[in-house]
């Protein structure tokens, strides 16, 4: 199958929002989203640095490998 690619590129962005910004978000999402058949499930992710934020600095160097 000619163009089929089997692995894909992970992208993330991370922001740091404040309360009342979220509050406004989850608001103007509300207007265009429905929930699914999965709405009643959550993911929440927490990540911990260091105070120098050096896991933070890494990932942004984009080494080959990380965990």
């Amino acid at each position: 199958m000619a163009g089929f690619i089997t692995t894909f590129e992970r992208k993330e962005k991370k922001y740091v929002i404040t309360a009342e910004q979220i509050v406004r978000m989850k608001a103007g999402l509300a207007e265009k989203l429905m929930l699914d058949d999965y709405g009643a499930t959550r993911i929440d992710s927490l990540y911990f640095d260091t105070p120098a934020r050096d896991l933070i600095s890494r990932s942004i160097a984009k080494p080959i490998y990380k965990e």
